[in-house]
């Protein structure tokens, strides 16, 4: 009796449809991290997540949906829009690469390009968002945030008198 508990318990919020996924990434230049978790409706194939840029008070709230010519579970896809509490915008495009997660990418108006990782097994997506945050330490974080670079002064092109 106790395992058949254990199973409906865990074969539940997966018929009910909510699977939750964690995802980690960077920016292309590994100036921004990015991680969050969301959960996916099954029954209609779209998702909800919410994303939060390391170090930055940036939280972006977005959905995913199926794309119209994707078919099967490996190399299916999905598009995804995002809205930041920032103003940013970002779009990109989601694939299923393994039974328990995949990879996405995605550009925000700013011109930030990123890049990342998502699956339904947490430990994995933890190790991953570690080694993608030493990665950006290693490298001295040189880039920087397009956003963020939209609120300098312009530079000026004539020395000062």
């Amino acid at each position: 009796m106790a395992i058949r508990l254990r199973i409906l318990a865990v074969a539940l919020p997966l018929v009910a449809g909510g699977c939750k996924y964690w995802l980690a990434g960077h920016s292309a230049d590994h100036a921004v991290v990015i991680h969050g978790e969301g959960i996916i409706d099954q029954s209609e194939g779209t998702s909800k997540f919410t994303v939060k840029l390391d170090g930055r008070d940036v939280v972006c709230q977005g959905t995913t949906a199926k794309a119209d010519n994707s078919s099967g579970v490996i190399g299916a896809k999905a598009k995804f829009e995002a809205t930041c509490n920032d103003g940013r915008t970002s779009t990109g495009e989601v694939v299923v690469t393994k039974l328990d997660g995949g990879t996405g990418a995605g550009t925000d108006d700013c011109g930030n390009q990123f890049q990342f990782v998502w699956s339904t097994v947490e430990w994995w997506v933890k190790d991953q968002l570690e080694s993608t945050r030493k990665a950006a330490l290693q490298r001295g974080s040189q880039g920087r945030d397009k956003c963020d670079a939209a609120d300098d002064p312009p530079p000026h092109l004539e020395p000062f008198i």
